[in-house]
């Protein structure tokens, strides 16, 4: 987005503001499924900031620059990408919620009445707005015509996974949702992926589909646009009710199915089902009907079975090979000036070439400097890889499960290691370690691992804004395993997430190290827990500063290195 079209558009929406008499706007980044990544042709957040990073907040007032709110991930991203003079970056600290941001800058700067699109906000994010605002919602797209964007449509055919790659059919999938008489009401698309086992790959790296759907006792019912294309064996499964209406009638055709089922209770996931859903359905079959339920299905999703537990460390298994050919690929271009932009695509290729139906996120491939960007995206053919320069692989796909993988690497692909960056690397290096040999009560807290990875980090000065980990599934980011500072999320078995500790330094370069693990029972200690890897991918012995590590630190590297020789991931030699 040009500095101009932006500023036009912010102007745009505070004679809105003005016409409404309100006091603000806010935009959020989310699409109307509430997705994390969201095809920029449909980020409304996009087109008036500018800002291309998938999580973000902003808030329009009526005059003035809009504000936009960003976590620590992001910090140096949106320096780069915004134009201050018509957007105001404020660089929310790690541990502070974006939203709670959002509502105390708008008390300072004396907002009251406040709008906020409908159809792209959480119900519960609305009712938190309500509290301290009084809120006015544009659920049919008043906003959306004066932003303009320019959305989407995909020609993708949803599919089914075969029950040998899930682990279970859809039927029993069902009886854990709901009873008889019962019914739940999804908009959360991984969420729709997992209780239909299908996959459609619609939006960019998700390989989920575009619906909405109702969980009933007997089958699921499907709502998609009439461009959303199933395979005949889905259409004809018995499963399945699928109907193509625009998003616009889905009231009207809610009302008309509300006459033909009876559901006694209609559940909804406050959180994932957005403000403008909520009065559809309350209209449609009744507010006494419906019932809050916090998480929606995402705890049945999140605790893996032991065949979606086998498929994934398959995927793993594939993607650490991939990883391993890019490493050595850049490693031996670099003399020749390879780029940045280079290096991205040879990554992305490679994916391809491994059988990848998709990737699970934008490949980050950041050189030197960039390096320190946490979630870098803006690969440039301009900047070349030059002796010293620290590189940043960051990168995922998904194979025919559509279950995700995500792996990082920090790696020097030409000339010797100086002191400072054997020291950071080693440092991120024992963090990792310290964590993924970490023993633990059944249901422990998040926080916990995450003090694991950041103490050897922090013992040296240095610590990361960011979360160590995140659950994995469907989605790259998946709730049910979440380590941070501050997670309350327990650790039980059958969960699956990343465990990555970094050390950024702008104008430096950056190390991150990433593993995903499963959550299992520990073999010899009753009542605790373990993590195992899913990926085995080697280190960098030349970032490795060894008079940094303990006796037991060597083993615990040893040990998983000699995992990797046996499956030739290893760069030891």
């Amino acid at each position: 987005m040009k500095a101009k079209e932006v500023g036009e558009k912010i102007k745009s929406l505070q004679k809105f503001i003005d016409t409404k008499s309100l006091d603000g706007l806010y935009i959020s980044s989310f699409d109307i499924f509430l997705s994390e990544y969201v095809p920029l042709g449909d980020n409304h957040r996009y087109y008036v900031s500018g800002f291309s990073g998938s999580v973000a907040e902003v808030l329009i007032p009526k005059t003035g620059r809009a504000l936009l709110f960003v976590d620590g991930r992001y910090h140096e991203q949106a320096d780069k990408e915004v134009d201050q003079n018509i957007v105001e970056v404020v660089k929310v600290p790690y541990g502070v919620d974006l939203a709670k941001a959002l509502i105390q800058k708008g008390k300072e700067i004396g907002i009251k009445n406040l709008g906020i699109e409908g159809d792209r906000a959480p119900l519960g994010f609305e009712k938190e707005l309500g509290r301290e605002f009084e809120v006015v919602a544009f659920d049919l797209g008043e906003v959306a015509k004066l932003i303009d964007a320019p959305g989407f449509v995909t020609d993708s055919e949803v599919k089914a996974v075969a029950d040998t790659l899930t682990g279970e059919t859809v039927k029993s999938k069902i009886k854990k949702v709901v009873g008889k008489g019962e019914g739940f009401f999804l908009s959360s698309l991984d969420s729709i992926s997992w209780v239909t086992n299908l996959r459609g790959y619609h939006h960019p790296f998700q390989s989920t589909f575009i619906s909405k759907a109702i969980v009933l006792d007997d089958r699921v019912m499907l709502f998609c646009p009439e461009f959303v294309k199933f395979e005949r064996s889905v259409e004809n499964d018995e499963n399945f009710t699928i109907t193509h209406v625009s998003w616009e009638k889905l009231g009207d055709k809610l009302e008309e199915l509300s006459h033909k089922i009876n559901i006694e209770r209609l559940y909804f996931d406050p959180g994932t089902t957005t403000a403008a859903d909520f009065r559809i359905l309350g209209k449609a079959f009744g507010l006494e009907k419906l019932k809050e339920k916090e998480k929606g299905i995402t705890e049945l999703h999140a605790t893996k079975n032991d065949v979606e537990i086998s498929e994934m460390e398959k995927a793993f298994s594939r993607s650490a090979k991939v990883i391993k050919k890019i490493i050595d690929h850049v490693s031996t271009q670099a003399q020749s000036g390879m780029s940045e932009l280079d290096f991205y695509n040879t990554a992305n290729k490679f994916y391809q070439e491994e059988g990848a139906l998709a990737l699970s996120f934008k490949t980050i491939s950041g050189i030197g400097a960039n390096s320190s960007i946490i979630h870098f995206g803006s690969p440039s053919q301009e900047v070349k890889i030059k002796n010293g320069d620290l590189a940043l692989l960051d990168s995922g796909a998904f194979y025919e499960s559509g279950l995700a993988t995500d792996c990082t690497r920090a790696f020097l692909p030409i000339g010797q290691a100086n002191a400072d960056q054997k020291k950071i690397y080693t440092l991120v290096l024992k963090g990792l370690l310290h964590a993924l040999n970490g023993v633990f009560p059944e249901g422990a807290p998040g926080c916990y691992l995450d003090s694991l990875a950041r103490e050897p980090i922090r013992a040296m000065g240095y610590d990361y804004a960011h979360g160590t980990g995140h659950g994995i599934g469907i989605n790259v980011h998946e709730p049910g395993y979440r380590l941070t500072p501050f997670s309350q999320t327990p650790l039980v078995p059958g969960r699956v997430g990343s465990i990555e500790p970094g050390i950024y330094i702008p104008n430096f370069g950056g190390v991150r190290l990433e593993n995903v693990v499963v959550v299992e029972k520990h073999p010899e200690f009753k009542g605790m827990c373990r993590v195992r890897s899913l990926i085995y991918l080697g280190f960098m012995p030349n970032l490795i500063d060894e008079n940094l590590m303990s006796e037991q630190e060597k083993g615990w590297l040893a040990a998983y290195e000699a995992e990797c020789k046996k499956r030739n991931t290893s760069f030891l030699n």
